[in-house]
């Protein structure tokens, strides 16, 4: 089952649409491989990925280098994409930002017209893995955000709202009760 992160944030934290919702997406089925040997990394008791010879042999490790290159082309693209379209601006300038007018308002988009030349690719690489990587936990931060993006772009709160209020009715919502919302699937 994918985390509810991965259906619902990408578009919001990256700019970038998995396509997991609907086809089986390279870069999720990369992101599972990862967290599947991270795993395994974390009970196997002797470190033998440590070892030049073994990784280039030992079947899973190969798996897990051309997971991370699938990974690493994605964010590298992403970051690329974002600093090539960079709107630096103060912090007042981009809180009062209406994002709902951005063409891209994602979270990466924030960060790197936040940091400006400040945030190296590194940076940012870490910060957006963080994310991919472990968004189960940080699925607060990018609720936030996507709260944040609807509340800038009235229009879409009010279509959102009515929906949920359709699905809803006078009953208490349950964990399907989502899958009914068409604008919480986009």
């Amino acid at each position: 089952m994918l985390c509810p992160f991965l259906l619902f944030a990408p578009k919001q934290v990256f700019n970038y649409d998995f396509g997991s919702i609907t086809t089986e997406s390279p870069v999720i089925k990369s992101v599972y491989g990862v967290l599947k040997e991270a795993e395994h990394r974390s009970t196997f008791y002797i470190p033998y990925w440590n070892v030049p010879l073994l990784r280039a042999v030992v079947p899973r490790q190969r798996q897990f280098a051309a997971d991370m290159a699938v990974i690493d082309a994605t964010l590298d693209d992403l970051i690329r994409n974002a600093r090539e379209t960079r709107q630096e601006d103060d912090f007042e300038a981009l809180q009062a930002r209406d994002y709902s007018q951005v063409k891209d308002p994602s979270l990466l988009r924030f960060l790197v017209d936040m940091r400006g030349e400040d945030a190296t690719d590194k940076q940012l690489r870490d910060d957006l893995m963080t994310m991919l990587i472990a968004g189960h936990e940080t699925t607060a931060a990018v609720l936030t955000w996507a709260l944040f993006s609807v509340a800038q772009a009235p229009a879409v709160e009010a279509k959102l709202l009515a929906e949920i209020d359709a699905a809803v009715g006078d009953r208490t919502p349950g964990a399907g009760t989502a899958w009914q919302i068409l604008g919480l699937r986009i």
